[in-house]
């Protein structure tokens, strides 16, 4: 069984949590990483692609970052918990699509949640 290595770094600075989490992408070689953070203050993360004009709320807003990851802009409020995971491209992990390889991170913090007591629902991707 893989050995994973678990990050927790709380009420973390948006351009801490971003930085830390390049860094632990590039990270090749390294155990697989289970990274469990919050923010603080408030941010709106970009993805990658995104530009910043077209976000309107990122006009007037303290603190935006980007991530090193797609999609669209998220607004981080300073309680809730983020998680990123850190893996190499050629653990079994990643064997099958990319929906797939989601499934399975998904299902395994879902079970994680349970095993603590917190009601979690598994997703199906298409």
């Amino acid at each position: 069984m893989t050995r994973w290595t678990l990050i927790e770094t709380w009420d973390a600075s948006p351009t801490f949590a971003m930085g830390l989490d390049e860094a632990l992408l590039r990270s090749v070689g390294a155990p697989p990483t289970l990274r469990l953070y919050s923010w603080a203050p408030d941010a709106i993360s970009l993805g990658y692609f995104q530009s910043f004009a077209d976000v309107a709320a990122a006009a007037s807003h303290r603190s935006v970052v980007r991530r090193l990851t797609g999609g669209g802009a998220i607004h981080h409020h300073a309680r809730e918990l983020t998680f990123s995971v850190a893996i190499d491209a050629d653990d079994p992990a990643y064997r099958g699509t990319v929906p797939r390889s989601y499934e399975r991170a998904h299902g395994a913090v879902v079970a994680m949640l349970d095993q603590l007591g917190v009601p979690g629902a598994r997703m199906r991707l298409n």
